[in-house]
């Protein structure tokens, strides 16, 4: 698992700034029965790669595989109940596209991701 940050911000690689953490991007790369382009958290990166959790309505993925709850929405206007899959994945950045500036996390959303990151680093 690649988790580190790189702590050289003036460097010349475009996107190392800790901005970067708890935003959501569009993931490129197509998923799902109706092959649609999804918003991904992005959790972690480096040079060339992001981590990330993707967002989900549903409180599960399968029988045994529960996702992690969130207090808000956080795509705006929508009152649904929102939850993140527990599984962190990684791939390179140049397979993601623009920021959602309409998807924001609260404050104790990023408590409870930053603490789940923690624990799934442990592992």
């Amino acid at each position: 698992m690649v988790f580190k940050k790189t702590k050289d911000f003036n460097s010349k690689e475009k996107n190392h700034n800790k901005n970067e953490l708890f935003i959501f991007r569009l993931y490129k790369i197509k998923q799902g029965k109706s092959q649609k382009k999804h918003p991904k958290l992005i959790v972690g990166f480096d040079v060339k790669n992001y981590n990330f959790m993707g967002l989900t309505s549903r409180k599960s993925k399968g029988k045994n595989h529960n996702n992690l709850p969130l207090i808000n929405n956080p795509q705006f206007d929508n009152p649904n109940k929102s939850y993140l899959r527990k599984k962190i994945e990684i791939d390179k950045k140049e397979n993601f596209g623009y920021v959602f500036y309409d998807y924001k996390l609260s404050k104790k959303d990023i408590k409870i991701v930053k603490k789940y990151v923690s624990k799934y680093k442990k592992r």
